[in-house]
């Protein structure tokens, strides 16, 4: 059977690393996978999105007729446009990895993080999520297109049940809508034990939202020394290096790194923290975190709790109680026997909850389906 998988990006993400993680597993059941990113810019002029809509649709027509995929799994491809494309040609399965292009009840507002509990109206340019020009009233009709193809997909995937309760508001009960976690698979050895130093590790794109800057905030009130690798690039990085330097914040960017190289970084730490504020999808930085048998501490926002148990397998702290994430912080760093119980604890959950084997299982079972295959 062939899957064609396509999204925005190839690289930067969590969605990214799960797409790698599927096409692994998958070739190594012997399917065969294509990967197809379309040219993508969310800063466009209108026209100019208009002109590479019609770019990536000529490109994946050729694509699709080289590849001939039995199926298509779409992911981060929101453009209403290449969506009523694809849903045309070849039985399809559309993954959710995030909720900010399909206007939902209940809403997150991209640029406060809050929640808005009003359909897709007038309501948006009154509270800030569009303006009046010409480019987010583009986006503004894109997005009311992107709905209502959305709702023509026979299966929709999220990863989690806070996204479950945030999409199945726009979607006909005829839509299946499956909720099938992130998975992790570990390297088979044992992790190495905690070091004796008191290292915190925390990945992340540098954007608003992530938290970061929030992060330093609340490490200036750890009292304790400590050791900070931040991995992950973007936008903010300059900002966020001269924060940390203006705080005192010992901290070293590594970076954008490629998966493989992310455990050793890990495994460098005593904890990991989370601080992302804005409401995640799921945070498939825990899973990592818990495949190298660290504790993890975040912020309860989105679906973290849904993998994250407070006490333990780390701490779910309150939104903006930033006294006590900087407090468990501090107790994590001063007692590692506490942090390495925590870390087993979250392996043995990764194991028990996340791995890959029912994960992939699911997917095949429902490509076979859309495939006509029996």
């Amino acid at each position: 059977m062939k899957i064609l998988h396509i999204n925005n990006s190839s690289e930067g993400g969590g969605t990214e690393t799960y797409i790698s993680r599927v096409i692994n597993a998958l070739d190594s059941l012997g399917y065969n996978n294509g990967l197809f990113i379309q040219k993508f810019n969310p800063g466009n002029h209108p026209l100019q999105a208009l002109s590479n809509t019609r770019y990536n649709i000529s490109k994946l027509a050729t694509y699709i007729r080289q590849f001939s995929p039995d199926v298509i799994h779409v992911h981060n491809i929101n453009n209403f446009k290449i969506l009523q494309f694809l849903i045309k040609i070849k039985p399809c399965l559309k993954s959710i990895h995030e909720f900010r292009p399909f206007c939902t009840p209940l809403r997150i507002q991209p640029d406060t993080g809050k929640i808005c509990d009003r359909s897709l109206s007038v309501h948006c340019f009154r509270h800030g999520c569009f303006s009046l020009n010409p480019s987010s009233l583009y986006r503004f009709m894109a997005d009311r297109s992107a709905v209502s193809v959305l709702r023509r997909f026979p299966v929709v995937w999220v990863m989690s049940h806070y996204m479950e309760r945030m999409i199945r508001p726009i979607l006909p009960a005829s839509v299946q809508l499956d909720v099938v976690p992130y998975f992790y698979d570990p390297p088979s050895d044992n992790p190495p034990p905690l070091p004796a130093e008191k290292r915190i590790f925390t990945a992340g794109r540098l954007v608003k939202g992530k938290g970061f800057e929030k992060l330093f905030d609340i490490l200036s009130r750890v009292t304790i020394p400590f050791q900070l690798r931040i991995a992950g690039d973007g936008p903010e990085r300059r900002r966020l290096e001269t924060i940390a330097f203006d705080r005192g914040i010992n901290v070293e960017f590594l970076g954008s790194l490629p998966s493989s190289e992310l455990i050793q970084h890990y495994c460098w730490s005593r904890l990991v923290v989370f601080p992302s504020t804005y409401p995640e999808p799921f945070g498939i930085v825990g899973l990592e975190a818990m495949g190298a048998a660290r504790p993890v501490i975040a912020f309860d926002v989105g679906g973290i709790s849904e993998w994250l148990r407070n006490e333990e397998t780390g701490f779910v702290i309150k939104p903006d109680d930033m006294d006590m994430f900087a407090n468990r912080v501090t107790y994590l760093l001063e007692r590692s026997d506490m942090a390495e119980q925590m870390g087993i604890r979250g392996r043995n959950v990764l194991a028990e909850r996340f791995s890959s084997k029912e994960h992939i299982q699911k997917l095949v079972q429902v490509y076979q389906h859309l495939g006509g295959c029996r």
